[in-house]
Formats: C-alpha cells, sequence, structure tokens
C-alpha cells in the first residue's frame, strides 16, 4: 500500500485520479493508482510531474517522444533534491515507440541518471565519458526462469517465483561488478557509467544463479514436486551450492563432436 501511494500513473488521456470513470479506461486495474488529488485529473506528464516530483520515470507507453528534454530535467533536479540519482526506465519497444533513446536521458540529466530501455540503443558519449546502453531485455531472466521450474518440476511459476528471479539476477549483477557499482548508483553527483546487468557473454552463469533463486522460492511456496532425487531433496539435504550443480546438469550445452568428411567417389 505505502508503494502503490508513491504510483503516479498517466494514461493516454493524462493523470489517473479518482475523478476518473473507470469504464472510459482500457485498463481499470490502473484505477488502483488512482491519485486522490482530483485537480490534477488528467494532467499531462509535465504537470503531473510538477506535482509529484518524481525521482524515477517508468515508461509502458509506447509513446514516442514523451519524455522530453524538459521532463527529463526536471526529474533529475527532483532527484538531486532527494540526494538520488534519477531512474529513468522508456521500457516501450520497438526503438520507434520509445518515451525517449538512451542518449537523451543521458545528455538530458548530465550523465547523473540510471537509465535502462527496452529497446537496443547504442551506448551515448557525453562529455568524453562513454555510457553503455542497459537493455533491460527478458533474456537475463526467462531462461533461468524456465530452467528452475523445469529442473524443481514446479507446479507453476508464481508471483513470488518472478520476483526472486530478479532478486537473482541483482545480486549476480552486484558480484559481477562488485561494490563500486553499487556505490556509483548511491552517489547522486556521481557521472560514472553504470552497468546494470551482466556480460552477455557470462548469461549462461546468471540463468543458473536465477533458476536457483527460483527453486528455493518455489520450494518455500512449496510448488516444487518431491521426488526421491529431485531438486527439494537436493537442496533441503545439501544446500543451495549442491541444488546449483543439479541445475547445470538440466542444461543444454551446444557442444558438437567433430565430423569430418572424406570425397565419395561418384560413378555415372
Amino acid at each position: 500500500e505505502e508503494a502503490r501511494r508513491n504510483f503516479w500513473i498517466c494514461d493516454h488521456h493524462g493523470l489517473i485520479t479518482t475523478a476518473r470513470d473507470p469504464s472510459t479506461m482500457h485498463n481499470e486495474t490502473a484505477m488502483k493508482y488512482a491519485r486522490p488529488e482530483t485537480k490534477y485529473e488528467k494532467a499531462d506528464l509535465v504537470t503531473a510531474a510538477e506535482a509529484a516530483r518524481p525521482t524515477a520515470l517508468l515508461g509502458f507507453s509506447t509513446a514516442h517522444g514523451i519524455f522530453t528534454d524538459r521532463l527529463l530535467k526536471r526529474v533529475q533536479h527532483y532527484a538531486s533534491h532527494e540526494q538520488l540519482r534519477p531512474l529513468i526506465l522508456p521500457m516501450s519497444n520497438p526503438t520507434s515507440n520509445a518515451e525517449c533513446t538512451h542518449a537523451e536521458a543521458v545528455f538530458a540529466t548530465n550523465g547523473r541518471a540510471i537509465v535502462a530501455t527496452g529497446s537496443p540503443f547504442p551506448d551515448a558519449d557525453h562529455d568524453g565519458i562513454l555510457y553503455p546502453n542497459n537493455q533491460a531485455n527478458n533474456i537475463y531472466t526467462f531462461p533461468g526462469i524456465a530452467l528452475g521450474a523445469v529442473a524443481g518440476q514446479c507446479e507453476r511459476v508464481s508471483d513470488g517465483m518472478v520476483m526472486a528471479a530478479a532478486e537473482a539476477l541483482s545480486k549476480h549483477t552486484m558480484d559481477v561488478y562488485g561494490d563500486a557499482n553499487r556505490m556509483i548508483c548511491l552517489n547522486p553527483n556521481d557521472q560514472k557509467p553504470i552497468r546494470l546487468f551482466p556480460p552477455l557473454e557470462g548469461a549462461r552463469n546468471a540463468a543458473v544463479d536465477v533458476a536457483v533463486g527460483v527453486v528455493v522460492q518455489a520450494a518455500e511456496e512449496g510448488l516444487v514436486r518431491r521426488h526421491r532425487t529431485g531438486a527439494l531433496e537436493v537442496l533441503e539435504n545439501k544446500g543451495e551450492m549442491s541444488l546449483r550443480r543439479y541445475i547445470e546438469r538440466w542444461m543444454w550445452s551446444a557442444k558438437y563432436a567433430s565430423i569430418s568428411f572424406s570425397a565419395a567417389t561418384v560413378r555415372s
């Protein structure tokens, strides 16, 4: 409930408040986040931002360019006042539908924003610093979620398992880049680039960590099928390190034996 009170949701009409008629909305679920400030009903993004003073922008609108330079600068100002780095997440794809580009977010906030995009964008060079684009792609979690669900013979994939996957990915990323990356995130005046996801060449290791987190959470929820030599028994009797090795055995590896061909004699 506390988290919900901190969200200000806008649709194509503008800010959603309790004055909105739910029957006019495409997604009535958004009414759960309706603001009590009815005087801002259908306010545009900038007006809503002036009222909310947000430190983060989440874009799922498919409305190209809706995160304007003016809006991004305001969010940077509000975040700086709270001693935070602004969080800018234009998640819409393809690139033609993105709320802003990676470079636009970097330039407008003078390199201080923590940016992740739903679409692929080139890295941005700002004041001689190269800011790598963090594409929030499901390649980082979906394989691990599926691997964990299969290895654990889970009855279903719950919301808790998906959250555990996200948390496992976050921990894996911190382990890869170290504590320095976390400190950069916490310093509101830092302009150093931030890596939010592990390198793609390490995706298999990330998938295993995610799968372990998924199975552990599923076990807590009673969703792992009990089997004499299954994941649940390994977890209960031998711990998470053994569970990791158990899960690794479920992974497919693209390794093939070398095959050589000799020239065949063709007779007419």
